[in-house]
């Protein structure tokens, strides 16, 4: 018979979200998954007793302390941006076992920012770009890309699958060989055809 996680570990086993749990009464660390521990460096042993805070560089003042516990208690949630350009910490109140606890989400700016950067570098460029599934169904392209192929705007480009572009079905095929060859293809042409003909 399979053992049943313990719900602590439950709650912090994410495949990608730095999480932690902290203790209400002072937000001190209490536990922490592997994505935390990664993200600052350190083991949840020497992270136990410390504010999230400290380990971002900064000590917590204890009037922004008790601000914290006290929205956790009545509103139930907190967001902070304040530390930093790097790091927005989430607080979650959480009860596990008649414990009350903080649970804390750590969001990365830095990458939401290198995300944005890259979407707007796609969107604004001038060459057609896109994303597509091997089956055919487009998952993004640019304004570009739907513009080549006649069409308005990107959602209705998305609405085609990528097979009707191609002249003929060899060349779909080509690419698609090319592709598989060469995951990566820099500078590389194709033929498509407009949705017109």
């Amino acid at each position: 018979m399979k053992r049943k996680q313990p719900l602590i570990d439950e709650i912090l086993d994410h495949p990608s979200d730095a999480l932690s749990l902290l203790h209400l009464e002072d937000l001190t660390i209490f536990r922490c998954n592997k994505n935390f521990e990664n993200y600052f460096s350190v083991s949840e042993k020497d992270a136990k007793g410390k504010t999230v805070y400290l380990l971002s560089g900064a000590e917590i003042p204890s009037k922004k302390r008790e601000e914290i516990i006290s929205r956790l208690r009545s509103v139930g949630i907190y967001k902070d941006c304040t530390v930093a350009d790097l790091h927005q910490f989430l607080f979650h109140p959480v009860t596990i076992e008649g414990i009350h606890y903080a649970l804390l989400r750590i969001c990365n700016h830095q990458k939401d920012k290198v995300i944005e950067q890259y979407k707007r570098l796609i969107e604004k460029n001038v060459a057609g770009v896109f994303q597509g599934y091997l089956g055919g169904n487009i998952i993004t392209c640019n304004l570009a890309f739907a513009r080549m192929l006649g069409f308005e705007s990107t959602e209705e480009a998305q609405k085609f699958n990528a097979t009707k572009f191609y002249p003929t079905k060899t060349d779909r095929e080509s690419f698609l060989k090319t592709l598989r060859e060469r995951p990566v293809l820099l500078n590389f042409e194709i033929k498509l055809r407009k949705i017109t003909g």
